[in-house]
């Protein structure tokens, strides 16, 4: 997969669809799919987890923040638990379970990252762009998070793994609302 953000490897996946109002888990408004909603799809190789998302956001590309608080903007949060055997039933990240950002940045200065915080660090040999798409406004982006970013988890065709994907909108002042795939805003 060439991360590009233009998404022409993705024709064929299964998207997961973040766009409803039961999905509204944080923030202080959200005002419908056209204010922010997404779709999300993964594939993955040897060599590592590739994102892909098709945001529709009002006022897109709005991530002034770094490092750990790449939530407080337009970003996805995804949290995988490289861990088969883990408890589903968890209320606390374990050994193997992992929270990743990947911030769309600001167009500008603040450019699009990848971060693992239980690494506490960008991901290493991590790759994201993002594109404005303009009608309906919002952004594509594609990212490839390499496995050796995630400890020593090698996958295996047939391996099931914990995932859960959270899409941020901020319209410049920090996170205005966030909608959860499976769950709240604790999304384990």
């Amino acid at each position: 997969i060439q991360v590009d953000g233009k998404l022409s490897e993705w024709k064929d996946a299964k998207w997961i669809n973040l766009g409803h109002s039961s999905l509204f888990a944080e923030g202080t408004k959200w005002d419908g799919p056209s204010d922010s909603s997404g779709e999300i799809a993964l594939q993955w190789d040897e060599d590592g987890l590739y994102l892909a998302a098709r945001v529709v956001d009002d006022k897109p590309i709005m991530n002034l923040k770094r490092r750990k608080f790449v939530w407080d903007g337009d970003a996805l949060e995804m949290t995988l638990s490289t861990n088969p055997r883990a408890n589903v039933n968890r209320t606390e990240f374990e050994s193997g379970d992992f929270q990743i950002g990947l911030s769309a940045g600001n167009g500008d200065a603040n450019p699009p990252i990848i971060w693992i915080w239980q690494n506490d660090e960008v991901a290493t040999e991590g790759e994201i762009h993002v594109e404005p798409i303009h009608s309906p406004k919002g952004y594509s982006l594609e990212a490839k998070i390499p496995w050796k970013a995630l400890g020593s988890y090698h996958p295996r065709s047939g391996d099931a793994l914990g995932f859960n994907i959270a899409l941020d909108d901020g319209d410049g002042g920090g996170r205005k609302s966030q909608l959860v795939w499976a769950g709240d805003f604790a999304f384990y």
